[in-house]
This record gives structure tokens, C-alpha cells and sequence, in this order.
């Protein structure tokens, strides 16, 4: 999502965040982006969301967990996750969980990936060889970084 193409006069950015690994890298994002904790609610141009990741058990997420979900599958405005969408098991997708814009894969796509229509990146420059191989990842050249 380019500057450019937030509406607001002063974009804004929702970064939710969760207990787990997922929450600590929303929690990075939002360091990033120079983010305050606030509501949810449509005053903002984009929402990233890191709340659940692939460890979570997605059959038994709880409060207050469970109602920001139902919050965000409500929204009209778009959505990012880190990771795995929250509430879809990281094997598979799922209808019970959020519907993003963009998927943000980490490290490598997880198997929900695949089934996933949506726009789809992947982060993780630094990955190790027998990843990239076994993933059959064709990973950009980052000069600099020997």
C-alpha cells in the first residue's frame, strides 16, 4: 500500500497485535511505523494484522481475542496479516477467520498460502539455502548484504 494510495488526509495505520511470535512482529511493525495504541475503528487506512499466528490453536482462540476478530472481519477497510490470516489454521484456509488484502508469508508461505486469492509477498531476505531449495524459493539478489 503506497503513501500514495491512503485517502485520508493523515494516513493511518492499525497494527493489532497478539500474544505470541506474531504479536512481537506487529509489535516491530508498529515501532516502524511510529504507531499509538488506539480503537478499532474506520478512521484508519489500513489495518496489519499480527494477533494470531501459526502456533495458535484457531479452535480455541479466546477473549479478548475472539471479539477483535469478529471486529475486523466487520471492517471495510484493508487488511494485511503477518504470517497466517488470524483464525485460519496454518495448514489450511479458513472461512471462520479474517479475509485480508495481503498476505505477508514470513520465512517461508505456510499451506494456507495456496488457497489464499488474494495479493501474496514474502519476507525474509536472509533465508537459509536449504529453505530456499526445499520451498523452491527464486529469492532477489540484495547487493550489499554478503
Amino acid at each position: 500500500f503506497p503513501l500514495s494510495s491512503l485517502s485520508k488526509k493523515q494516513p493511518t495505520v492499525l497494527v493489532v497485535c497478539g500474544p505470541e511470535q506474531n504479536g512481537s512482529i506487529g509489535l516491530v511493525c508498529a515501532r516502524h511505523l511510529r504507531i499509538f495504541v488506539q480503537l478499532i475503528n474506520d478512521a484508519y487506512n489500513l489495518v496489519i494484522d499480527a494477533i494470531l499466528g501459526p502456533e495458535t490453536d484457531h479452535t480455541d482462540v479466546r477473549e479478548p481475542y475472539a471479539g477483535i476478530l469478529v471486529t475486523l472481519k466487520q471492517i471495510k477497510i484493508p487488511i494485511a496479516s503477518l504470517d497466517v490470516p488470524s483464525g485460519w489454521d496454518a495448514d489450511e484456509a479458513s472461512t471462520d477467520g479474517i479475509n485480508p488484502d495481503v498476505l505477508i508469508s514470513l520465512t517461508a508461505p505456510k499451506k494456507c498460502a495456496a488457497s489464499f486469492p488474494g495479493k501474496h509477498f514474502l519476507a525474509g531476505r536472509f533465508l537459509p539455502y536449504d529453505i530456499q531449495k526445499k520451498y523452491e524459493l527464486n529469492l532477489p539478489e540484495y547487493p550489499g548484504t554478503d
